[in-house]
């Protein structure tokens, strides 16, 4: 684990322990101590360092691990499966709030950065040191000593507080660009509920009510999804060479909830043309296992080399046919109402729980004309642009604050101190 021993520390640096400049689970709690309290357990950790709104526990109510005490600039430090990075910092904490023992609570002493120490703490190499210092193979934990022997390098005060604030920067604009992606999907399943019910707004003057449905456009027609659409069509006979490479689509190759191909992979086709699911260009892909489904993991088929592919048996295949168009379809098909639908009529047992073709061929669909499908896809499509490049922004953000934390934590590169002279800052 000694990460940084070959490295030689930089002038005025030094090779230290994390348990040199930080205390571990130093407040205790116990149910005498007051009557309400907002409790952190392992899972309020959404993902490595954002934290979930913790929940309000009467004393009396909470349970045994609820045990330590948390203040504003404490670290979190999930002490069991550490390659899922449960870490964390609080940074407004009430009174009353308190972390599971599940958590290893790290207060910085008053001689060091806590923004140094937590940038630390988020990076990979703290992850791997901790992941080859945990024992147990069904439930692998670390113990407070493995996590105070983390070794570091310690800049002089000012140098920690310059590395902080660059890299805490970073993190605002994360959260900036996260707070803009949520605000874009609310806004996109707000004009989706709109546009594929009620059409283009300012269009329809006429209406028509349909039982169980409700008012609807006059042009607009009712029909069921297999009336429209083809769910897993079957494959035509494919004259290609067993050494051809083809596109291979994975359900993990589909973001979850972005409804968008991550990456493909490029398989030979003797590897797929068996037990695998056949699709082409346009085709949209169904996800049929519930968890699946219901996290948005599906996908329009386009820019396919070759103008087929195969995919996991875990997608239904569905085919638009001539009176609806194929981004409509995606669009219907991703509708939260219809996956709703869907997962109250998914057969199988608790393990293996699966959406049956029949239950999506019986969907019913509001079947706008198709100059107006167009319409309400263009609509649609530019709010998924401009998703997508906040998401881009995202990705971006990440990558540098990763490459920038890698150097400045080491001493690859230093920070110079602002000249109030020339106004000048940077690295």
């Amino acid at each position: 684990h000694q990460i940084h021993d070959n490295r030689a520390a930089p002038n005025g640096w030094h090779k230290i322990r994390l348990g040199d400049v930080v205390e571990l689970n130093c407040r205790y709690w116990s149910p005498a101590d007051g009557a309400q309290i907002l409790y952190l357990d392992l899972t309020s950790v959404v993902r490595p360092g954002r934290l979930a709104t913790p929940k309000e526990l009467a004393a009396a109510e909470a349970p045994g691990r609820a045990r330590r005490r948390v203040e504003s600039g404490n670290v979190l430090v999930s002490t069991v499966r550490p390659n899922l990075r449960g870490f964390a910092r609080v940074q407004r904490a009430a009174d009353n709030l308190i972390a599971s023992t599940g958590f290893a609570v790290l207060s910085p002493r008053s001689e060091v950065d806590g923004s140094y120490i937590y940038h630390h703490v988020m990076t990979g190499q703290f992850a791997e040191y901790l992941e080859n210092a945990a024992t147990g193979q069904a439930y692998p934990a670390v113990r407070p000593d493995d996590i105070k022997g983390f070794p570091l390098l310690l800049p002089p005060l000012s140098e920690q507080q310059s590395i902080g604030a660059v890299l805490d920067s970073i993190d605002e604009a994360t959260e900036q660009t996260e707070a803009v992606i949520a605000t874009l999907e609310d806004l996109r399943d707000a004009l989706l509920q709109e546009l594929l019910t009620r059409g283009i707004p300012g269009q329809h003057s006429v209406w028509q009510y349909v039982p169980g449905i409700g008012q609807i456009p006059s042009e607009w027609e009712v029909v069921r999804l297999g009336d429209v659409a083809q769910v897993n069509p079957k494959r035509p006979p494919l004259d290609v060479p067993p050494e051809r490479p083809v596109t291979f689509l994975p359900m993990a190759a589909v973001a979850e909830n972005a409804a968008g191909i991550v990456t493909r992979e490029s398989r030979a086709f003797r590897d797929v043309a068996k037990g695998y699911t056949y699709f082409e260009e346009n085709d949209v892909l169904f996800a049929k296992i519930t968890p699946c489904l219901q996290n948005g993991k599906h996908a329009l088929a386009t820019g396919l080399a070759g103008h087929f592919g195969f995919g996991t048996t875990e997608f239904h295949v569905v085919r638009a046919g001539v009176k609806i168009e194929s981004d409509h379809l995606f669009r219907v098909l991703t509708r939260p109402a219809n996956i709703e639908k869907c997962v109250r009529n998914f057969s199988g047992t608790a393990g293996q729980q699966r959406v049956h073709p029949e239950i999506l061929r019986a969907l019913p669909v509001l079947l706008p004309p198709l100059p107006e499908q167009k319409a309400i896809s263009t609509t649609l499509d530019s709010v998924d642009q401009q998703i997508d490049q906040a998401r881009n922004e995202l990705q971006e953000l990440e990558s540098a604050k990763s490459a920038l934390a890698d150097a400045l934590l080491t001493g690859r590169v230093r920070i110079i101190r602002a000249y109030p002279s020339t106004g000048f800052r940077g690295c």
